[in-house]
């Protein structure tokens, strides 16, 4: 897949063999390497990175508290720049 060029299928088929928690980290990985994007748009805006560091949290201690804490971060970092800035930020 990855040879044809065909990257969309190669990263859907390998998610469908890692865990939940590697699913996860690999989540979290792919949101770092764009992150810089984000903060180039809202330079203040300290969300996003704390979700993906609950996340990690959440991948080394699966506690309830923080399985919480990661659903509450992203659902902060993502719907309040969604509600105030709507798509643009993805342009």
């Amino acid at each position: 897949m990855i040879k044809d060029g065909k990257y969309d299928w190669a990263n859907w088929t390998l998610t469908k063999y890692l865990s939940h928690k590697q699913n996860v980290q690999y989540a979290c990985f792919a949101a770092k390497q764009s992150l810089h994007y984000v903060e180039k748009k809202v330079p203040n805006d300290k969300r996003p990175r704390k979700a993906i560091s609950a996340a990690l949290k959440w991948t080394k201690d699966p506690s309830e508290v923080n399985k919480h804490s990661a659903a509450r971060a992203a659902t902060e970092a993502a719907w309040k720049k969604i509600l105030k800035y709507g798509l643009k930020l993805c342009k």
